[in-house]
Formats: C-alpha cells, structure tokens, sequence
C-alpha cells in the first residue's frame, strides 16, 4: 500500500533535497494543469503557469503552494497484486531569468537529483525530434525508469523555459505495473499543455 505523507511538504529544506524526497516517497507521481476542462470550481480558478488539462475527475490538487508548487494525486488505482497506487503529478515554477532561456542548463539543474537516485533515462527530446510531444519549443522531455520500495516507476520529466522567462518542472509518476491501463492519462496531461499567453 502506497502511503502519501503531506507532512514531507511542511518541512524546510532546499528544492534539490525535496525532489529527491519526493521521488523516493510517491509510488506514483502527477501533475497537470486546470483549465475550463478541469474537473472542480476550485482547480479552474487556480492561476497555474501553465495550461494544461488533468485527465479527468479522478485526480484531485492536494498540494497547492502558489506559484512554486502544485501536486496533483489520482484515486487509487489497484495494481495485479492488489496494492493500492497512487500515480501523481507535480508541477513548480520559478524565476528563470538566470538561465537566459538555456533550456539545456535548466534541464540539467533540475534533472541531476533523479539522476543521482537511479533514475535511468535513456534519451531526452528536444522540439525539432519527431517524437517530441510538447507544444513548447524551449523545453525538452524524458522518461525515466526507477525502482523504490521493490516497485518499478515510470516518470515522465518536462523542463520548460517560457516566454514569460518561468522555468516550469512536470513529473508525470506511476508504477509499472499500472502502465498498461493509467499510463494513457499522463499523456492526455502531456499533449494538453501549453505556454500561457
């Protein structure tokens, strides 16, 4: 059984230690954006940096620390061996005036704490690369693969640099086992989102 501790959200530390915190303790991950279609009155009145649609009414915004922070987690889902799993999705955003639209850099940054937990990911796409699903050009995505708790994830990763000059992080999280079914939620997320005008 997967066990969601908000406590960990209440604890001061710095932004590379609380990703990596993070990843360890979701046994899934997800984040999306609430636009018109978003499923609650409270979501759609969210000034999130980014637009983006949640897949559907079973996800829920359980943290929300404007404008830096926002976790998105889904009703259980039952994986084949009866564990309760909860698939999340995260979303920050900072000032990214510093990187001078890097995305490379701001990639690189952010990413290095999953790295460094044994997070394998094996190719990252960038805008002009045919499978690269993003409307943003500044950004680039991976996904990666991870083990924690004897569980295997899947994690989808997302680095944008906006117009506005936010440098916007998207984690996508859910156990292998459910992939097969609830994977096809994170890519309604993924396909949705779109720089803000």
């Amino acid at each position: 059984m997967v066990i969601f501790d908000h406590q960990l959200y209440h604890i001061k530390m710095n932004r590379k230690l609380r990703l990596v915190l993070l990843l360890i303790c979701f046994a899934c991950i997800s984040i999306d954006k609430a636009t018109a279609s978003a499923s609650s009155d409270t979501i759609q009145k969210k000034q999130f940096p980014c637009i983006f649609e949640l897949p559907n009414n079973e996800w829920n915004l359980v943290i929300d620390n404007p404008p830096k922070q926002y976790l998105f987690k889904r009703s259980p889902a039952t994986d084949s061996t009866g564990r309760q799993i909860i698939p999340a999705i995260m979303l920050y955003s900072e000032d990214a005036t510093s990187y001078k639209g890097d995305i490379a850099i701001f990639c690189s940054k952010k990413i290095q704490p999953f790295l460094d937990r044994g997070v394998k990911v094996p190719r990252i796409l960038s805008w002009n690369v045919k499978d690269y699903p993003l409307t943003f050009k500044n950004a680039l995505f991976a996904k990666g693969e991870y083990t924690s708790a004897g569980l295997d994830h899947i994690i989808y990763m997302i680095y944008i640099i906006d117009k506005h000059n936010k440098g916007i992080q998207v984690y996508l999280d859910m156990t292998k086992n459910i992939a097969p079914k609830y994977e096809p939620e994170f890519w309604k997320t993924i396909k949705s989102l779109k720089e803000m005008p």
